[in-house]
């Protein structure tokens, strides 16, 4: 892996060749990332597959937590990076369990996923004490929002989805953040949506 150094001296050198060696900088990287990122692809679906031969859940969020505070995230934007991983890779893992696809029998799950795809980010975390497939996190999760199988005691959202026969309610509130909970860079941190589903 060799990335060549550039040095910018004076204001009256060339830009684009500037550019130019920078872009290529990108593009190597780019490479690098995409290698890794198909081997990690291979290691998710086997982990996978030994899941589901132990019957054991897809979603583990103290693994999670494990390999955040073993890299000490605590840039914002890393955090959404890996919540985005975190997310790929829980996608790979699932592609051997057919029970992870999403019912699609109700005639209102086109506007849940549109609705999520609106309102989360790559990188959002969305928390739900009890995993449900439901429109509304496949369109989370398409935009590369990230699940979290646990409560959240403060969030910047709380939506509510009622089910009643073909049909849904959904309740968007305003998050409870605590007062001590402090949050400096709010437009570059992950919003904390908490989901809760009545069927």
């Amino acid at each position: 892996m060799i990335y060549e150094v550039v040095y910018f001296i004076g204001d009256k050198t060339d830009i684009t060749s500037k550019l130019q060696a920078l872009r290529s900088n990108l593009i190597e990287n780019s490479k690098d990332l995409l290698s890794l990122f198909r081997k990690r692809m291979i290691i998710a679906k086997e982990i996978g597959e030994v899941k589901k031969s132990g019957d054991a859940k897809i979603r583990n969020r103290l693994q999670e937590l494990k390999v955040l505070e073993t890299l000490g995230i605590s840039d914002p934007i890393e955090e959404r990076f890996l919540n985005l991983l975190f997310e790929l890779t829980i996608l790979s893992e699932s592609l051997v369990d057919e029970s992870f696809e999403c019912d699609s029998g109700r005639n209102t799950d086109k506007l849940q996923e549109v609705l999520a795809a609106t309102i989360c980010s790559p990188g959002d975390k969305l928390f739900m004490p009890s995993y449900v497939d439901i429109p509304f996190v496949k369109g989370a999760v398409m935009v590369g929002a990230h699940v979290i199988e646990e409560s959240c005691d403060s969030f910047d959202l709380w939506i509510s989805i009622r089910y009643q026969g073909k049909s849904s309610a959904l309740t968007i509130t305003k998050g409870n953040q605590n007062d001590e909970d402090e949050r400096p860079d709010s437009m570059r941190s992950p919003k904390r949506i908490m989901i809760e589903v009545q069927e």
